[in-house]
Protein backbone atom coordinates (compact mmCIF):
# COMPACT_ATOMS: atom_id res chain seq x y z
CA UNK A 1 0.00 0.00 0.00
CA UNK A 2 1.45 3.35 -0.96
CA UNK A 3 1.23 6.36 1.42
CA UNK A 4 -1.32 8.09 -0.81
CA UNK A 5 -3.52 5.28 -0.83
CA UNK A 6 -2.98 4.50 3.03
CA UNK A 7 -3.53 8.38 3.90
CA UNK A 8 -6.81 8.20 2.05
CA UNK A 9 -7.77 5.09 4.16
CA UNK A 10 -7.03 6.82 7.50
CA UNK A 11 -9.35 10.24 6.21
CA UNK A 12 -11.98 7.92 5.80
CA UNK A 13 -11.78 5.74 9.00
CA UNK A 14 -11.08 9.37 11.03
CA UNK A 15 -14.35 11.06 9.49
CA UNK A 16 -16.30 7.84 9.86
CA UNK A 17 -15.48 7.66 13.93
CA UNK A 18 -15.69 10.59 14.25
CA UNK A 19 -19.13 11.47 12.11
CA UNK A 20 -20.68 8.15 14.12
CA UNK A 21 -20.47 9.55 17.54
CA UNK A 22 -21.23 13.24 16.48
CA UNK A 23 -24.07 12.10 15.04
CA UNK A 24 -25.36 9.66 18.03
CA UNK A 25 -24.89 12.73 20.27
CA UNK A 26 -26.89 15.02 18.10
CA UNK A 27 -29.46 12.40 17.43
CA UNK A 28 -29.69 11.26 21.63
CA UNK A 29 -30.37 15.43 21.89
CA UNK A 30 -33.20 16.31 19.80
CA UNK A 31 -34.79 12.51 20.40
CA UNK A 32 -34.85 12.66 24.03
CA UNK A 33 -35.21 16.65 24.99
CA UNK A 34 -31.95 15.98 26.97
CA UNK A 35 -28.21 15.86 26.75
CA UNK A 36 -26.56 12.60 28.01
CA UNK A 37 -24.69 12.71 30.87
CA UNK A 38 -21.73 11.07 28.70
CA UNK A 39 -21.08 9.85 25.03
CA UNK A 40 -20.50 6.76 26.86
CA UNK A 41 -23.80 6.57 28.05
CA UNK A 42 -25.64 6.38 24.73
CA UNK A 43 -24.15 3.63 23.81
CA UNK A 44 -24.36 1.34 26.81
CA UNK A 45 -27.42 -0.76 25.74
CA UNK A 46 -29.07 -4.26 24.66
CA UNK A 47 -25.88 -6.58 23.93
CA UNK A 48 -23.90 -4.40 25.24
CA UNK A 49 -24.43 -4.67 29.11
CA UNK A 50 -23.75 -8.45 28.27
CA UNK A 51 -20.18 -8.41 26.74
CA UNK A 52 -19.18 -5.89 29.24
CA UNK A 53 -20.52 -8.01 32.21
CA UNK A 54 -18.79 -10.71 30.97
CA UNK A 55 -15.79 -9.27 30.54
CA UNK A 56 -15.58 -7.50 34.26
CA UNK A 57 -17.08 -10.53 35.60
CA UNK A 58 -16.36 -13.60 33.34
CA UNK A 59 -19.54 -16.12 33.02
CA UNK A 60 -19.29 -17.97 36.28
CA UNK A 61 -19.87 -14.92 38.51
CA UNK A 62 -23.14 -14.97 40.52
CA UNK A 63 -23.79 -11.31 41.02
CA UNK A 64 -26.19 -10.83 38.58
CA UNK A 65 -29.74 -12.26 37.64
CA UNK A 66 -30.45 -15.06 35.27
CA UNK A 67 -26.46 -15.54 34.69
CA UNK A 68 -26.74 -18.36 32.78
CA UNK A 69 -28.35 -16.03 30.24
CA UNK A 70 -25.00 -14.63 29.43
CA UNK A 71 -23.94 -17.95 27.62
CA UNK A 72 -25.11 -16.72 24.77
CA UNK A 73 -22.56 -14.43 24.32
CA UNK A 74 -19.04 -15.93 22.86
CA UNK A 75 -15.61 -15.06 24.67
CA UNK A 76 -13.20 -13.49 22.16
CA UNK A 77 -14.75 -10.12 22.01
CA UNK A 78 -15.54 -9.70 25.89
CA UNK A 79 -11.76 -10.95 26.33
CA UNK A 80 -10.25 -8.46 23.92
CA UNK A 81 -12.65 -5.73 26.65
CA UNK A 82 -11.27 -6.94 29.74
CA UNK A 83 -7.70 -6.70 28.22
CA UNK A 84 -7.96 -2.94 26.90
CA UNK A 85 -9.64 -2.37 30.47
CA UNK A 86 -6.69 -2.96 32.10
CA UNK A 87 -4.90 -0.21 30.43
CA UNK A 88 -7.76 2.30 30.67
CA UNK A 89 -9.41 1.32 33.44
CA UNK A 90 -13.11 1.79 31.89
CA UNK A 91 -15.29 -1.24 30.53
CA UNK A 92 -17.27 1.08 28.44
CA UNK A 93 -14.70 2.88 26.70
CA UNK A 94 -12.20 -0.40 26.52
CA UNK A 95 -15.27 -1.54 24.67
CA UNK A 96 -16.03 1.28 21.76
CA UNK A 97 -11.93 1.36 21.80
CA UNK A 98 -11.99 -2.29 20.60
CA UNK A 99 -14.88 -2.00 18.55
CA UNK A 100 -13.79 1.05 16.66
CA UNK A 101 -9.65 -0.34 16.25
CA UNK A 102 -11.50 -3.32 15.20
CA UNK A 103 -12.99 -1.41 12.18
CA UNK A 104 -9.76 0.40 11.20
CA UNK A 105 -8.35 -2.93 10.76
CA UNK A 106 -12.15 -3.59 8.88
CA UNK A 107 -11.06 -1.14 6.46
CA UNK A 108 -8.21 -1.85 6.01
CA UNK A 109 -7.94 -5.43 5.30
CA UNK A 110 -10.49 -4.79 2.97
CA UNK A 111 -8.51 -2.25 1.38
CA UNK A 112 -6.01 -4.87 0.72
CA UNK A 113 -8.00 -8.01 -0.16
CA UNK A 114 -9.93 -5.39 -2.76
CA UNK A 115 -6.40 -5.03 -4.27
CA UNK A 116 -5.73 -8.26 -4.63
CA UNK A 117 -8.47 -8.37 -7.90
CA UNK A 118 -9.11 -4.86 -8.53
CA UNK A 119 -7.57 -0.67 -8.50
CA UNK A 120 -6.73 1.61 -6.00
CA UNK A 121 -10.00 2.78 -6.59
CA UNK A 122 -12.19 0.29 -6.29
CA UNK A 123 -10.47 -0.51 -2.88
CA UNK A 124 -10.85 2.95 -1.70
CA UNK A 125 -14.68 2.96 -3.22
CA UNK A 126 -15.49 -0.82 -1.23
CA UNK A 127 -14.55 1.11 1.96
CA UNK A 128 -16.06 3.90 1.61
CA UNK A 129 -19.37 1.90 1.11
CA UNK A 130 -18.92 -0.58 3.67
CA UNK A 131 -18.31 2.81 6.00
CA UNK A 132 -21.09 4.84 4.95
CA UNK A 133 -23.91 1.77 4.84
CA UNK A 134 -27.19 2.35 6.65
CA UNK A 135 -26.38 0.22 8.92
CA UNK A 136 -22.35 0.66 9.30
CA UNK A 137 -22.86 2.33 13.38
CA UNK A 138 -23.03 -1.25 14.39
CA UNK A 139 -19.43 -1.11 13.69
CA UNK A 140 -18.32 1.58 16.01
CA UNK A 141 -20.97 0.27 19.01
CA UNK A 142 -19.87 -2.24 21.79
CA UNK A 143 -21.19 -5.07 19.44
CA UNK A 144 -19.28 -8.00 18.03
CA UNK A 145 -19.93 -7.00 14.41
CA UNK A 146 -16.58 -4.85 13.71
CA UNK A 147 -14.32 -7.70 15.26
CA UNK A 148 -16.01 -10.51 13.44
CA UNK A 149 -15.86 -8.51 10.45
CA UNK A 150 -11.84 -7.80 10.72
CA UNK A 151 -10.85 -11.23 11.68
CA UNK A 152 -12.84 -12.70 8.45
CA UNK A 153 -11.57 -10.09 5.98
CA UNK A 154 -8.39 -10.81 7.54
CA UNK A 155 -8.81 -14.60 7.21
CA UNK A 156 -9.76 -14.37 3.69
CA UNK A 157 -7.10 -11.77 2.88
CA UNK A 158 -4.52 -14.45 4.33
CA UNK A 159 -6.01 -17.37 2.36
CA UNK A 160 -5.83 -15.31 -1.03
CA UNK A 161 -2.11 -14.43 -0.34
CA UNK A 162 -1.75 -18.64 0.32
CA UNK A 163 -0.59 -17.87 3.65
CA UNK A 164 -3.24 -20.59 5.61
CA UNK A 165 -1.74 -20.65 9.50
CA UNK A 166 -2.16 -17.14 9.90
CA UNK A 167 -5.40 -17.06 7.75
CA UNK A 168 -6.49 -20.51 9.73
CA UNK A 169 -5.29 -18.63 13.38
CA UNK A 170 -7.25 -15.69 12.34
CA UNK A 171 -10.02 -17.41 11.63
CA UNK A 172 -9.93 -19.48 14.55
CA UNK A 173 -10.91 -16.12 16.45
CA UNK A 174 -13.59 -15.23 14.62
CA UNK A 175 -14.90 -18.57 15.09
CA UNK A 176 -14.68 -17.65 18.94
CA UNK A 177 -16.88 -14.48 18.44
CA UNK A 178 -19.96 -15.10 16.55
CA UNK A 179 -21.65 -18.50 15.56
CA UNK A 180 -20.89 -17.33 12.08
CA UNK A 181 -17.74 -17.72 11.92
CA UNK A 182 -18.06 -21.61 11.69
CA UNK A 183 -18.72 -21.07 8.05
CA UNK A 184 -15.09 -20.04 7.65
CA UNK A 185 -14.57 -23.85 7.81
CA UNK A 186 -15.92 -24.63 4.24
CA UNK A 187 -15.16 -21.05 2.96
CA UNK A 188 -11.71 -21.54 3.51
CA UNK A 189 -11.56 -25.15 2.13
CA UNK A 190 -13.01 -24.04 -1.05
CA UNK A 191 -10.49 -21.25 -1.36
CA UNK A 192 -7.74 -23.63 -0.96
CA UNK A 193 -9.22 -25.70 -3.34
CA UNK A 194 -9.93 -23.30 -5.56
CA UNK A 195 -6.34 -22.05 -5.95
CA UNK A 196 -5.06 -25.83 -6.27
CA UNK A 197 -7.99 -26.37 -9.09
CA UNK A 198 -9.20 -28.83 -7.02
CA UNK A 199 -6.91 -31.69 -8.14
CA UNK A 200 -5.51 -34.08 -5.44
CA UNK A 201 -1.76 -33.78 -7.23
CA UNK A 202 -2.14 -30.54 -6.12
CA UNK A 203 -3.17 -30.75 -2.53
CA UNK A 204 -0.05 -29.96 0.20
CA UNK A 205 -0.04 -30.61 3.77
CA UNK A 206 -0.69 -26.64 4.49
CA UNK A 207 -4.64 -27.80 4.00
CA UNK A 208 -4.65 -29.32 7.66
CA UNK A 209 -3.90 -25.90 8.80
CA UNK A 210 -7.81 -25.03 8.60
CA UNK A 211 -8.32 -27.45 11.16
CA UNK A 212 -7.20 -25.06 13.56
CA UNK A 213 -11.12 -22.92 12.84
CA UNK A 214 -13.54 -25.01 14.65
CA UNK A 215 -10.99 -24.37 17.76
CA UNK A 216 -12.71 -21.43 18.43
CA UNK A 217 -16.39 -22.62 18.43
CA UNK A 218 -14.52 -25.21 20.69
CA UNK A 219 -13.49 -22.70 23.12
CA UNK A 220 -17.52 -21.48 23.22
CA UNK A 221 -18.71 -25.15 23.95
CA UNK A 222 -15.97 -25.84 26.88
CA UNK A 223 -17.15 -22.20 28.61
CA UNK A 224 -20.81 -24.10 27.93
CA UNK A 225 -19.48 -27.21 29.55
CA UNK A 226 -17.61 -25.21 32.67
Amino acid sequence: MNSKGLRELAIIIIITILGTYFFSYVAFIVFQNNYPSSLLTIWNHWDTVGYLDIAERGYSSTTVDERHLRIVFFPFYPFLIRLFAFVFKNYMLSALIVSNLAYAFSAYYLYKLVLVDYSKEDAIRAVVYLSIFPTSYFLHAAYTESAFLALTIGSFYYARKEKWFISSLVGMFACATRINGIVMIPALLTEYLLQRRFKISNIKRDILWIALVPFGFASYLIINYI
